[in-house]
C-alpha cells in the first residue's frame, strides 16, 4: 500500500459565494438543513460539522473533525441534498461532493475529482460519525468469518482495513452499533477497489469508521461513493441483512441452489467435508464404508501427482468430488502452463518497472489478464486424462487486487478484479467444475462454490505461525496471541459473513487452521471448531495424513467431527442463515436459525448449561450442542449425570455414552453408529466398552425385514467373515472390544 504522511487535523473553512454580511458586524452563517424519510441532516457552516438525527431512535450522530480536507464551498441543492467542493490538503486536488439523504435511511456521498487525471494519494471524506452509545461495538470481516469487538479495544492490531487487500475487508463495509439498544450504522464503500476503512479514535479513545479513498494508478480516475446506512434495531444481524439486500441488488447474491441447477455436482458439497492429504481411492472406499457419504477428496498438493484416471472415476462413483490444487496467480519461470510462465512477458510490474515476487518470495506474480490464457493451455487436456470434478484455485480469490504497470498489460485494481472473475467463470461455465478458492471476498461469491479459510478468524498468520507452510503445531505456543483473542475466542467471533452469504458459498477453515490442526496440542480447539461448524452450518476441513487427526491415527475422532458437523450441514448447508444470538451473558451459549427450519444451539463453555427448546429443558454438556432440522435431531447433553451424544434421522442413528444407555433400538456403552449404506443393507460402526445390542427391525421401521444376517467388514466395506446368517428376531448383539469395528447387516424383506 502507498505510504501516506498523516495529516494533522485542520480547521474546516466554509466559504459561501452567495452569503453577504452587514458591514462592521460578524454574523454566523445559517446551518444548512436537509432531510428525507427518518433522517435529518444539519451542516454547521462555521464548525464544518454534520449532525444526523434518526427519528426512529432519536439518536444524534455528529461528525468528527475532518482530517486533511478543506470544504471550500457548500450549498443546498434541494430539500434532501447538499453540494460541496473539497480540497485535499496534501495534493491541493479539488473534489465535488454531493451529499444526499434517501428515504430508506441512507446518507450517500458521491465524490468526483474536478480533474480525474491529476496525481493524488488519498482523500479521507466524508468524516467519521460519533454518537453516545451505551455499549458500543465494531463489526466487520477482516479475513475472517466476522468479529464483534468493543469500540474501546485499543489492542486490535489492524487500524486500517483495506477494501482490496488480502488482509482487509472481505465485504466492503464495516458497522458500528450499540450492543444494548441494537441500533447502529453501516459504512458501505462502493465501488470498493481503491479504498480503506480507518478505525479512527475520538477524544475518549472510542473507535469510529472513517472512509479513505486511495489513488487508482496514482490518479482519482473515476467517481466514488460511500453510503452511511442507519439501522434502528437488530444489531449486527440487521447490518448484515442490510448488506445482503445490497448484494442482491448488485448481482452478488447467487445461491448454491442456482449454482447446482447449472452444475448438478455442486449439490455434492452439501453435507461434505474438505479432506486433504489422503491416499485417494483407498481412503474414499474406507470413508464411504464408515459413513462419510460426501466430501472433497484432494489430489496430492505435492508430487507424486495426479491421481490415476481410474481412481478419480471410482471416487466419483462413490459420491466424492475429486479436486486438485492449482494456482494461476503466481508461477515459476517456464513455458506458459501449469504453474509456469515467462516473467518478462507475463509478470506484473510496479510503477517503477520492477516485477513482484510471489507469496513468501517465491516465483513471480502473473498478470491477472493472462491467467485465463495459461489455464486454457493445460486444463482441457488435463481433464481428458484426469476427469476431476472440482478445482481449488489458491490465492486468486483473496490476495490483494493489483495495479500492473507492464506496458503490454497495464491494468488497475478494478480490471484485476474483472479478470479474476473471468478466470473463475471459465472453470465454472466452460469446464463445468465445482470451483473452490482460498478465503473469499464479496466480489467472487457468484463465481465460486466453496472457499477455504472463511471460518478462520483474523491473525492466524501471526509471528511464529506459518499456516501456509503447513508446519504442524508442536506445543500450545504455536497459536498466535492475537488469533487466540480475536479468531478462536467465541466471545469475539461471529458469523457475519454467513449472515450475508451462507446460502451462496460453502465455507470452511484454512488448511493451516483446519478442524484438526491443533488436536495434538490443544484438543479443546478441535471441539470448539466442531461447535462453530454446527452453529454456522458450515463444512469441516480435515487432514487424512500426519497433519491433523490422521485417518490412520485418530480415525474415531476424524469420524466424530464428520458425524457431528456434516449431517447437520446436509440439512442446512444451502439455507440462508437468518439469525445469530447470544443466550447467556458470558456469550458461551449461542443459537442460530436457518431458512429451512434448522436451529443450532451450542455451549462453548466448560460447564453444563440449561436450554429450553419450547418443549423441554435440556442440559447442554460442556462443549455440547443441540441441533434440529426437519426430520433430524442431534444433541450432546447431560442425562442422569452422564454426557450422551445422539444423532437421529431416517437411515441414521448415533449413540455415544460412557455409561450403558438405551436409546430407541440401540443399547450401548461406548459409541455406536448405525446407518443405511444401501437399500436393505446397514453398516454398524462400534467402539464399545460393554456388550451392545441393536434391534434392526425397530431401526428399519416402518419396513419389516423377515430375515437379517450379520457379517464382519473390512475397513473398505468388504465382507471378511460371516457371523450370523440368520439373527434371531433381527437383533444384533456385539461383544465388548477395543478399537473401531465395522459390521454389516443384510436385510431380506
Amino acid at each position: 500500500m502507498t505510504n501516506v504522511t498523516k495529516c494533522s487535523v485542520l480547521y474546516v473553512a466554509v466559504v459561501f459565494a452567495t452569503l453577504s454580511f452587514p458591514a462592521g458586524r460578524a454574523q454566523e452563517p445559517a446551518p444548512l438543513r436537509i432531510a428525507s424519510g427518518p433522517l435529518a441532516v444539519e451542516f454547521n457552516v462555521s464548525q464544518g460539522r454534520f449532525t444526523i438525527t434518526d427519528s426512529r431512535t432519536g439518536r444524534r450522530w455528529t461528525s468528527l473533525p475532518a482530517e486533511g480536507v478543506t470544504v471550500i464551498s457548500a450549498r443546498q441543492a434541494g430539500p434532501s441534498q447538499l453540494a460541496m467542493v473539497l480540497r485535499e490538503s496534501g495534493s491541493q486536488v479539488e473534489f465535488n461532493c454531493s451529499m444526499s439523504v434517501l428515504p430508506d435511511g441512507r446518507v450517500v456521498f458521491d465524490l468526483d475529482a474536478g480533474d480525474r487525471t491529476t496525481e493524488f494519494k488519498t482523500l479521507e471524506f466524508p468524516p467519521a460519525l460519533e454518537t453516545n452509545f451505551e455499549d458500543g461495538a465494531l463489526t466487520f470481516c477482516d479475513r475472517s468469518c466476522g468479529v464483534l469487538i468493543p469500540q474501546n479495544d485499543k489492542e486490535f492490531p489492524t487500524k486500517v482495513l483495506r477494501s482490496y487487500g488480502n488482509t482487509g475487508l472481505d465485504m466492503p463495509w464495516a458497522g458500528v452499533l450499540d450492543i444494548k439498544k441494537g441500533d447502529g450504522m453501516m459504512v458501505l464503500i462502493e465501488p470498493w477497489a481503491d479504498a480503506a476503512m480507518i478505525l479512527r479514535p475520538d477524544s475518549r479513545e472510542r473507535y469510529w469508521l472513517q472512509p479513505r479513498w486511495i489513488a487508482s494508478m496514482q490518479r482519482w480516475a473515476y467517481p466514488r461513493r460511500v453510503a452511511y446506512r442507519f439501522s434502528p434495531a437488530g444489531g449486527y444481524v440487521a447490518l448484515a441483512k442490510m448488506y445482503r439486500d445490497y448484494a442482491r441488488e448488485t448481482g452478488l447474491l447467487k445461491t448454491m441452489a442456482e449454482k447446482a441447477a447449472e452444475r448438478p455436482k455442486v449439490a455434492w458439497l452439501k453435507g461434505g467435508a474438505c479432506i486433504w492429504g489422503s491416499d485417494g481411492l483407498k481412503f474414499a472406499r474406507e470413508a464411504r464404508a464408515a459413513g462419510i457419504r460426501r466430501g472433497i477428496v484432494y489430489d496430492r498438493y505435492e508430487p507424486p501427482r495426479p491421481f490415476p484416471a481410474a481412481d478419480i472415476k471410482a471416487m466419483t462413483d462413490l459420491g466424492f468430488l475429486v479436486s486438485e490444487y492449482d494456482d494461476l496467480y503466481q508461477c515459476e519461470e517456464g513455458v506458459t502452463g501449469f504453474g509456469r510462465d515467462r516473467m518478462e512477458e507475463a509478470g506484473v510490474r510496479t510503477a517503477d518497472g520492477k516485477p513482484i515476487a510471489g507469496w513468501d518470495g517465491q516465483g513471480f506474480i502473473r498478470s491477472p489478464s493472462l491467467g485465463l490464457r495459461a489455464a486454457r493451455t493445460y486444463m482441457p487436456s488435463l481433464l481428458e486424462k484426469h476427469p476431476y470434478t472440482a478445482r481449488f484455485l489458491d490465492e486468486t480469490s483473496t490476495v490483494d487486487l493489483l495495479e500492473d504497470y507492464h506496458p503490454n498489460h497495464r491494468l488497475d485494481r478494478r480490471q484485476d478484479m474483472a479478470y479474476r472473475i473471468e478466470l473463475f467463470r471459465y472453470f465454472q461455465k466452460e469446464l463445468g467444475l465445482v470451483v473452490g478458492g482460498e478465503h473469499g471476498k464479496a466480489w467472487n461469491v457468484p463465481v465460486e462454490d466453496y472457499t477455504e479459510g472463511m471460518m478462520s478468524g483474523p491473525f492466524w498468520w501471526g509471528e511464529g505461525n506459518k499456516p501456509g507452510h503447513l508446519i504442524v503445531p508442536k506445543d500450545r505456543t504455536y497459536m498466535p496471541a492475537n488469533f487466540a483473542k480475536y479468531g478462536d475466542d467465541y466471545k469475539v467471533r461471529i458469523p457475519l459473513w454467513e449472515l450475508v452469504f451462507h446460502d451462496c458459498l460453502v465455507t470452511t477453515w484454512y488448511w493451516g487452521d483446519s478442524s484438526d490442526w491443533f488436536y495434538e496440542t490443544q484438543p479443546d480447539v478441535s471441539s470448539r471448531k466442531d461447535l462453530s461448524n454446527i452453529l454456522y452450518g458450515t463444512m469441516p476441513l480435515l487432514w487424512a495424513d500426519n497433519k491433523g487427526y490422521g485417518w490412520n491415527r485418530n480415525r474415531a475422532r476424524f469420524l466424530e467431527t464428520v458425524r457431528n458437523v456434516c449431517h447437520f450441514h446436509e440439512r442446512v448447508g444451502f439455507d440462508e442463515l437468518l439469525t445469530h444470538e447470544y443466550l447467556s451473558e458470558d456469550r458461551a451459549v449461542q443459537r442460530t436459525r436457518f431458512s429451512g427450519g434448522g436451529v443450532a444451539v451450542v455451549n462453548f463453555g466448560d460447564e453444563a448449561r440449561a436450554y429450553e427448546d419450547g418443549e423441554r429443558t435440556l442440559l447442554l454438556a460442556p462443549l455440547g450442542f443441540y441441533a434440529t432440522a426437519p426430520g433430524f435431531r442431534q444433541s450432546r447433553t447431560i442425562e442422569k449425570g452422564n454426557v450422551v451424544t445422539r444423532i437421529e434421522a431416517k437411515g441414521l442413528l448415533t449413540v455415544e455414552s460412557k455409561e450403558r444407555r438405551r436409546i430407541g433400538p440401540v443399547e450401548v456403552q461406548g459409541s455406536l453408529t448405525a446407518f443405511e449404506a444401501a437399500p436393505g443393507r446397514w453398516h454398524l460402526l462400534a467402539e464399545t466398552q460393554g456388550e451392545s445390542t441393536v434391534d434392526m427391525r425397530e431401526l428399519a421401521a416402518p419396513a419389516v425385514p423377515k430375515r437379517c444376517s450379520l457379517v464382519k467388514l473390512a475397513a473398505d466395506g468388504a465382507t471378511t467373515k460371516e457371523l450370523a446368517p440368520d439373527l434371531p428376531g433381527c437383533k444384533v448383539v456385539l461383544p465388548a472390544a477395543s478399537g473401531l469395528r465395522l459390521f454389516g447387516v443384510q436385510m431380506t424383506f
